[in-house]
């Protein structure tokens, strides 16, 4: 009899012990399924937050895209319209710079003339003024 209830008091205490062990397990069982929940949640959560920046990411490179053809564009419209239209430019320029040296030849030429036909002015006018005082000296000695 004393042997079974040291028997009873031993196994009581394993059983004690043994619920109390479960009872701990229980516990971490719950701790670790509700950080698994959690864990599973932020992962879910990192999946969506990847996919919009996938979402994101494309919509960049689409519009990356658009902006580099838009170059091409612009720079195939300046090399053929800007570039023909400078050739243009450079062209009536250098017809202009051929006017301007023929005017500036026209106008030195016309000072050459203003200059000989001021000096033949005052060769004239010296020649006048000396019929003039001859005429008078004649007009003089008629009259004496």
């Amino acid at each position: 009899l004393s042997q079974l209830g040291k028997s009873k008091i031993s196994l009581s205490t394993q059983l004690a012990d043994t619920k109390s062990l479960a009872d701990a397990e229980a516990r971490d069982k719950g701790s670790l399924l509700s950080k698994f929940k959690n864990l599973a949640s932020e992962c879910e959560n990192m999946k969506i937050q990847i996919e919009d920046e996938a979402e994101k990411k494309n919509d960049t490179l689409r519009l990356l895209s658009k902006a580099q053809s838009d170059i091409q564009l612009w720079k195939s419209k300046y090399e053929t319209e800007a570039l023909g239209r400078i050739d243009e430019l450079e062209g009536s320029k250098a017809k202009l710079c051929m006017r301007v040296a023929e005017a500036e030849e026209t106008v030195e030429a016309i000072n050459s003339k203003v200059a000989a036909t001021e000096k033949n002015k005052h060769r004239l006018e010296a020649d006048l003024e000396e019929i003039e005082l001859e005429y008078e000296r004649t007009h003089a000695a008629a009259v004496i």
